[in-house]
């Protein structure tokens, strides 16, 4: 026959007479109870602090492999020069709307062909 609740009712009844024999016991175990668990807790902190948060130079190093602004920076000594393809790149693309620029404005044929540019 399987357990019932009304079967194990009494040995319930018996531990809680165990556990709480007298009022006076409760608040002793429960400051216990309580420090067991701070000590505990201030424990296992410090062995996460201590082993599972990377250390300055591992955050480094993640840092360096993962972001290419920061290895430039780290291997220009922080001066950031860019490329020479990107400043050509830059001064072609302002260049050509200058150019783009006076094409439009001073070439335009819908005016008269006396205007000289």
């Amino acid at each position: 026959m399987l357990r019932s609740i009304i079967r194990l009712g009494p040995k319930f009844i018996k531990t809680k007479d165990y556990v709480f024999e007298d009022k006076s016991s409760i608040k002793p175990n429960l400051v216990k109870t309580w420090c067991i668990v701070a000590v505990a807790a201030t424990f296992g902190s410090v062995i996460i602090v201590n082993f599972a948060v990377p250390t300055p130079d591992i955050q480094f190093d993640i840092k360096y492999y993962t972001s290419p602004d920061f290895k430039q920076y780290v291997d220009t000594n922080g001066t950031m020069t860019h490329s020479k393809e990107t400043k050509n790149a830059v001064r072609a693309y302002y260049r050509d709307e200058e150019s783009s620029k006076f094409y439009k404005t001073m070439l335009d044929y819908r005016s008269s062909f006396t205007e000289e540019p």
